[in-house]
């Protein structure tokens, strides 16, 4: 009861927050700047930013900076989202939507991470939703989070759905804290927001396969109850999540898809499949074929499943495999529309032609 009534607040905060935001059409990239300078660089060594795209993997992109610490770098994106800035040893998160043009300043010769937040100025586009989410930053980075993975390893289940119930309370009132400090942006809400669900959302997903694997417990010897996957019942992504791209890349969509896999795979049909482990043991095209139709039955709501069966085709193998992807192309047309998804999707398979 605990775990629905957290998230259900979670939930209702973030509705009131996607009802007000735009909503965009994302039918063609934009192309986004970030530019600034450093103060204090540290010479030879080039600023990076890690760029998060919906259902795909991150891209880092790395350029020079001058003999005066400015730096220029260019991408394209079809959505918002979020990127990861790096130089020396100091790193932050900037929010960006395709065409925006942002400037920022810092300087990197502050010693403690939590100090040097304050150095960062924004100007240009989204300036001030980034200091919005630059003040979430510093102030989430400032406590010290327990640690979910070796929580999971010790707790029963009880325990761990306590635990995740503390973990909640906790941030949203991290959250309720930020609102009262800032007049924050939508974009800035969501942001948040998004990143404190994918936190919940992967370690609800995960917790039943780390405690296994961590005490050895076969998965028809221990598992969780069927209600203990109830918060996923409703849970759908949204296109205002997107701003949030590394919640979403790295928590949201892996929990969505360990949470419907493990309905997939345990069917009547299917259990026979399941090592002791967990871990599913059967023919490379048979895993294809039932895991692909398996989405697409059991995710009802149409932008989640677009998203979740992207990432899966897209991270099935390192490399494109032409036979498979020509072999599925029929139900990737059908079930994969949006742009930003459908053409990186087809561009990816196409490059090994």
């Amino acid at each position: 009861m605990h775990r629905i009534l957290i998230l259900s607040t979670i939930s209702l905060i973030l509705l009131s927050c996607s009802t007000k935001t735009q909503k965009n059409d994302y039918q063609v990239p934009g192309n986004i700047l970030i530019s600034g300078e450093i103060l204090n660089f540290e010479t030879g060594l080039p600023v990076s930013i890690q760029l998060n795209t919906t259902a795909f993997d991150s891209k880092r992109i790395s350029v020079p900076l001058d003999s005066t610490g400015k730096f220029a770098i260019s991408f394209e994106s079809y959505t918002s989202t979020d990127v990861l800035l790096e130089h020396g040893k100091h790193n932050f998160t900037i929010l960006v939507h395709p065409s925006d043009s942002i400037y920022v300043e810092f300087d990197n010769g502050v010693e403690r991470h939590i100090d040097f937040f304050g150095t960062v100025k924004f100007d240009g586009n989204a300036a001030k939703t980034n200091q919005d989410a630059l003040v979430f930053q510093m102030m989430y980075y400032a406590r010290d989070w327990d640690d979910s993975y070796s929580t999971a390893s010790a707790y029963n289940t009880d325990a761990f759905l306590q635990y995740l119930f503390n973990m909640q309370q906790a941030q949203i009132q991290l959250y309720k804290q930020f609102m009262e400090q800032t007049s924050a942006s939508e974009d800035a809400k969501n942001w948040a927001l998004t990143k404190l669900q994918g936190y919940y959302y992967a370690d609800l997903a995960f917790y039943p396969d780390r405690h296994r694997k961590a005490n050895n417990l076969p998965v028809n010897e221990w598992d969780v109850p069927s209600s203990y996957y109830n918060p996923f019942s409703n849970f759908t992504i949204t296109e205002q999540m997107f701003i949030s791209g590394n919640a979403l890349n790295n928590f949201i969509i892996n929990a969505i898809r360990q949470y419907n896999e493990m309905k997939i795979w345990n069917e009547p049909a299917n259990v026979q499949y399941i090592k002791p482990d967990g871990s599913i043991s059967a023919p490379e095209k048979l895993i294809d074929s039932v895991t692909i139709y398996g989405l697409i039955n059991y995710i009802n709501d149409d932008l989640s499943r677009q998203i979740v069966l992207t990432n899966y085709l897209y991270k099935r193998k390192t490399t494109p495999d032409l036979k498979f992807f020509e072999k599925f192309k029929g139900l990737i047309e059908k079930y994969i529309q949006k742009p930003y998804l459908k053409n990186p999707l087809f561009d990816f398979y196409k490059q090994n032609k």
